[in-house]
């Protein structure tokens, strides 16, 4: 499989990105576009993509770009993915319009450098962020394909980055992937290191606190609990928080996010997207099907507080008939807002729709907006200012 890139009238490969900007009014802006020629590029008919995007504080920007290898690792092609290029590549963008090249030298296994596919049916990955491309198959159609990267960056206190990947103990069974985590400062070194306790790779999701100085919490898939007939999943958290010197480490016990859904025996619900809040507490947002209502399926959130050990009550932020996929929020003073986009298919419109939804850090709803609508499926993802970023690669 290769990555599918729409030809244009370029000479050189660039990193690009667009901004679509909104005010709290909703009123639509002007693009804005950012052009940035790699300094080396090696290989001039292997192609950039974004894998990541997320910014600091101060609204710099922190990018993970990747290329995809036409040769296939054999640990890659056992378990179906696509091979990239064995070198980690981070790009920091700051408001001046300075980029800094970073392309540390970790120390991790290969498989790392492999997109797999998350909807295969050899095995089933439950991340919440997930790269969607175009892929040529054998014969040369394309289509989309909601693709996982092992390796995920997280903007830590400055002048430091958080680098997730997995430690591999057998190349086809991805449930016994290890996740693990390495601590990094702008230059690339290494400042410190740290494998998880809980839960396996694929069931895994990491969220920055709202301050950067209490660092991160990280939630994994407990186990599915039956009851009455009834069976749903539960999840574990551990909060890890990073020093001024870079050093990481695990500042709670485990602890178990009890089960949601127990009382509705007609639901199922999963963990979409985990937002952190002004009082360093988190906002867990759940994706809910249930077939005795209508509309049937849509987005729950539940308060908790830093350190909280039991779930609040849970409450309806969002319903529609049409699948979700994903969530992207971010949390402003007052508000926390969530994009939530829902791809349509009928006779008068074929592409994705994005509703804003603003919410209390209580979890209760103060509006719901349609903001945007667009026939490509970009990625719409929240910056600290309150502005979207779509992305895309060209």
């Amino acid at each position: 499989m290769k990555l599918y890139n729409i030809p244009y009238n370029i000479i050189i490969q660039y990193l690009f990105f667009c901004i679509f900007i909104t005010t709290t009014k909703s009123q639509q802006l002007p693009y804005k576009y950012f052009n940035y020629t790699e300094s080396n590029l090696g290989d001039q008919n292997a192609s950039y993509n974004i894998a990541d995007i997320k910014t600091y504080d101060d609204g710099t920007i922190l990018v993970h770009i990747i290329r995809n290898e036409s040769t296939q690792t054999d640990d890659c092609s056992k378990i179906r993915g696509m091979s990239l290029e064995q070198k980690l590549r981070i790009r920091l963008i700051f408001l001046n319009g300075t980029v800094i090249e970073i392309d540390p030298e970790l120390k991790i296994d290969p498989i790392n450098y492999c997109l797999l596919n998350s909807d295969n049916i050899e095995y089933k990955i439950n991340k919440l962020n997930y790269l969607t491309m175009y892929l040529n198959d054998a014969i040369g159609n394309n289509s989309h394909k909601s693709l996982v990267n092992p390796i995920k960056i997280y903007p830590l206190r400055k002048p430091f980055i958080l680098v997730t990947y997995v430690r591999m103990n057998s190349s086809s069974d991805l449930s016994t992937y290890e996740e693990c985590g390495e601590v990094i400062d702008w230059n690339g070194n290494s400042t410190s290191n740290i494998c998880f306790d809980s839960g396996a790779w694929n069931d895994s999701t990491i969220q920055l606190n709202a301050n950067k100085k209490l660092g991160f919490i990280r939630f994994s898939r407990n186990k599915t609990y039956e009851k009455s007939g009834n069976s749903w999943n539960s999840w574990l958290w551990q909060q890890y928080s990073v020093d001024e010197d870079g050093n990481l480490k695990n500042s709670t016990k485990l602890i178990n996010l009890p089960n949601i859904s127990n009382e509705d025996s007609d639901a199922n619900y999963s963990l979409i997207a985990i937002v952190p809040t002004i009082k360093n507490g988190y906002l867990a947002i759940f994706n809910y099907t249930n077939l005795s209502i209508t509309p049937r399926i849509g987005l729950c959130a539940i308060s908790i507080s830093y350190n909280q050990t039991r779930d609040n009550k849970k409450s309806v932020i969002f319903q529609t008939e049409q699948p979700i996929n994903s969530v992207s929020c971010d949390e402003t003073d007052s508000f926390i807002y969530c994009i939530v986009p829902t791809r349509f298919n009928n006779g008068t419109f074929n592409g994705t729709f994005y509703e804003r939804i603003q919410i209390y850090p209580s979890g209760n709803v103060f509006s719901t907006q349609e903001i945007y609508s667009d026939q490509r499926s970009l990625r719409a993802k929240m910056t600290s200012f309150g502005d979207l970023i779509f992305d895309f690669t060209e």
